[in-house]
């Protein structure tokens, strides 16, 4: 039976993010919120790219996350969200999937790059970081999330830049860098009791051995 040219569409609207966990890690792992995706898949047709191998298929996703946070803990406005774009090739054939261009987003950050995971010869995973740029108040959201008893009155506004590439199975950091220009810690409503953090940068990089 041919199976190309095809294109197939997926969209979900305000499913839930605890089923959709329980669909990838077959158990509840105490996470609420909501999730939507968009996805098109196409193989052999006409807005195929002219380079693509018989057999490739082209992607697209959008997919967002809101509302989230643990299971046990009550709703806030300010609670973590979450989008991801990417466009990639998937080749069956060899078990790879490439995401040529991937977007992390998050209300005052966000993270581009690629990456790509292969199955033959044997599982391999590589995720570039080109550009990121990461406000401190999203990860303090994150955390407020999942954690009980942080005060209303705490409060972080730095901002931090870099780049990192993460490979293998298990995933390992290859290299990473990171700078800041410095920010505040505010512990009490209001911007009271301020602390200033000054300008940070600092990074790594795995030192290859070769024959």
């Amino acid at each position: 039976m041919r199976l190309r040219p095809a294109r197939l569409q997926i969209r979900w609207t305000q499913a839930s993010l605890a089923d959709l966990v329980r669909l990838a890690r077959g158990q509840d792992e105490g996470v609420r919120g909501l999730f939507d995706l968009d996805a098109m898949a196409e193989s052999a047709t006409k807005d195929s790219p002219p380079n693509a191998r018989p057999g490739e298929w082209n992607f697209s996703l959008n997919a967002r996350a809101s509302e989230i946070h643990r299971w046990d803990l009550t709703q806030r406005q300010d609670n973590p969200k979450l989008a991801l774009s990417s466009k990639g090739r998937w080749f069956p054939a060899d078990g790879s999937i490439n995401l040529d261009e991937m977007i992390v987003a998050m209300p005052k950050s966000n993270l581009r790059g690629t990456a790509s995971f292969t199955t033959v010869p044997q599982t391999n995973f590589v995720v570039r970081v080109d550009s990121a740029g990461v406000q401190a108040s999203d990860l303090l959201a994150w955390y407020r999330a999942f954690a009980p008893g942080v005060s209303e009155g705490v409060s972080l506004d730095q901002y931090f830049t870099g780049a990192l590439t993460v490979r293998g199975w298990p995933i390992r950091l290859e290299t990473a860098a990171f700078s800041s220009r410095g920010g505040n810690i505010s512990l009490a409503a209001g911007g009271g009791q301020a602390i200033h953090v000054g300008a940070a940068h600092g990074g790594m990089e795995k030192k290859c051995v070769r024959d």
